[in-house]
């Protein structure tokens, strides 16, 4: 039977920030909450699946499919969230012994979203109870398809709907009490898995990891996931995650940068890699063939960075100057990196950008936003688009190459009249005095760090340049002098590299620790800096 269907399960959760003693914390603290908005973090975290009434009707739903022995199917996604909530949603159906199967469209021949052909097929194999996890919202014929042959449905998403879905059961934040509010897909799965007396390591540090990958706010409940899951990975580490990872103690920045983009990037490859291998990997037992996949996930992982870097060469050389929303289109882009160069351009031009890669008819790629609401954005010229979806921040969209340009003009013409000063935040003027390695440190513990409590950009004026090191890859190191003390700094900017020791420069950037044989400093991770006059 369904375990703790009707259970209580009011929790309060004190991860709250701790408050800082050294005059930095202290500043970098009260100007990171008032930049996100974040009071709720000084809060404890309070919430009550048993109070949240579709997980009820999920529940019954499931207790349908397994007193009838019904045939379940699990609709996914093929990034990172996508194939995380797939897993775990997989997993929760076979821990209640339910007949279940999935499958991840093909990003390149098959897109986003559960498609008609492969509902029909779903059921021709006879499946009875449909769940799509990280899409649903906007798969209407599939939907209508299914519905037409009398099958259940359920919808758990967090994507943005343009208009109501008929299906037996959605769970989404839209529907949800604030504390909810901007949860990914995996968050949601993991609500489920609570509500059913079903959490564990494992749904735990899928639900953090997704959070992170997605980009999600790291306000409410979704800060729960993200510190609740990493501490658990410092305990006992899911075996998936450590033949990924290969440490055995990590932080927010490890998962973002050695454990997320090796998960996308079998869903981004969908030329040489199967999303759906990744879901059987995350939920396999099986050592042996966990160590032989994870090795080929690394040899996928050195292709996409290879081709990464190639495209972003092009991408550069195609943008054009002083435009409030860079379209940046190719026909040799690689369908599944164009959201990875987004990315990139959105960090280095600190511009809105749409990178996009011209199929047959159609142009069809990613965008990202610096200082505009894509979703508001792009809504009034819907007409003009074959398929769009996604957030605020980040969406993606396919348009005829008929109507391209039209798009293109109208969004341009619309930001001519766009108040760009309200939205991005004047960097921190830091009184040098203040830095000190004790407040670095003391600042760390405000971690994880992520989307809506990024490391606030400091700016540090008129430091003398020491030393200069050319690294790999464009990247430098530099030790410079402020009025009170010595600092590293380390860019990805390949212009501060011909920087000349003993110069003057104003520099902007995040703070940090860094630490090397046992030794701690601080570092500066530069974005940007400018020349100034010799004392």
């Amino acid at each position: 039977m369904i375990k703790g269907s009707f259970s209580l399960f009011l929790i309060t959760m004190n991860i709250t920030l701790p408050t800082p003693v050294t005059p930095l914390a202290s500043t970098l603290k009260s100007t990171m909450i008032e930049t996100h908005g974040a009071e709720s973090l000084n809060e404890p975290v309070i919430f009550d699946v048993s109070s949240i009434e579709v997980l009820k009707t999920i529940t019954n739903l499931l207790k349908e499919a397994q007193s009838n022995s019904l045939k379940v199917f699990v609709a996914g996604d093929y990034d990172a969230d996508g194939i995380c909530s797939t897993t775990m949603m997989v997993s929760l159906c076979k821990s209640l012994d339910l007949n279940v199967g999935y499958y991840i469209p093909h990003r390149m021949n098959e897109g986003y979203g559960l498609k008609p052909d492969i509902a029909q097929q779903a059921l021709d194999k006879g499946y009875d109870l449909f769940i799509c996890v990280d899409n649903g919202v906007s798969a209407h014929e599939a939907i209508y398809l299914l519905k037409r042959n009398h099958k259940k449905v359920i919808i758990i998403d967090h994507h943005i709907m343009s208009e109501e879905v008929e299906v037996d059961a959605i769970l989404h934040p839209l529907y949800l009490d604030p504390v909810y509010d901007s949860m990914c897909t995996s968050g949601l799965v993991w609500l489920l898995a609570s509500y059913l007396d079903l959490d564990s390591d494992f749904m735990i540090q899928l639900a953090g990891c997704a959070t992170l990958a997605d980009m999600m706010p790291l306000h409410h409940l979704n800060r729960y996931l993200v510190v609740k899951a990493i501490e658990s990975m410092n305990q006992v580490m899911i075996t998936p995650f450590a033949l990924l990872l290969k440490k055995q103690s990590v932080n927010e920045e490890d998962l973002n940068f050695q454990l997320i983009p090796k998960i996308n990037a079998i869903g981004r490859m969908s030329d040489v890699a199967n999303a759906n291998t990744m879901v059987a990997y995350l939920g396999s037992t099986d050592i042996t063939s966990m160590v032989k996949y994870a090795s080929m996930v690394e040899d996928v992982n050195e292709q996409r960075k290879v081709l990464t870097k190639s495209m972003s060469l092009e991408a550069l050389s195609l943008i054009e100057e002083s435009q409030p929303f860079h379209f940046v289109v190719s026909d040799s882009f690689h369908e599944g990196i164009v959201g990875l160069i987004a990315n990139q351009l959105l960090r280095s031009q600190k511009s809105n950008v749409f990178v996009g890669v011209k199929k047959e008819n159609t142009i069809k790629g990613s965008m990202r936003s610096y200082n505009v609401h894509l979703v508001n954005l792009f809504k009034p010229y819907e007409h003009l688009l074959m398929h769009f979806g996604g957030h605020a921040k980040a969406a993606g969209l396919e348009v005829h190459q008929d109507n391209f340009e039209a798009l293109k003009n109208h969004i341009l013409e619309d930001l001519k009249h766009h108040d760009f000063s309200l939205e991005v935040s004047p960097s921190l003027v830091l009184d040098p005095s203040l830095i000190s390695l004790e407040g670095v440190v003391e600042f760390e513990s405000l971690r994880p760090f992520g989307m809506g409590w990024e490391r606030p950009i400091v700016k540090i004026e008129h430091v003398r340049i020491k030393s200069m090191m050319i690294l790999k890859a464009g990247m430098s190191k530099a030790t410079v002098q402020t009025s009170h003390q010595t600092l590293e700094i380390f860019s990805f900017d390949p212009s501060f590299a011909q920087c000349v020791v003993g110069d003057y420069i104003d520099v902007e950037g995040t703070l940090g620790i860094n630490t090397y044989m046992g030794s701690k400093s601080i570092q500066l991770t530069l974005t940007t800096f400018n020349s100034c006059q010799e004392a």
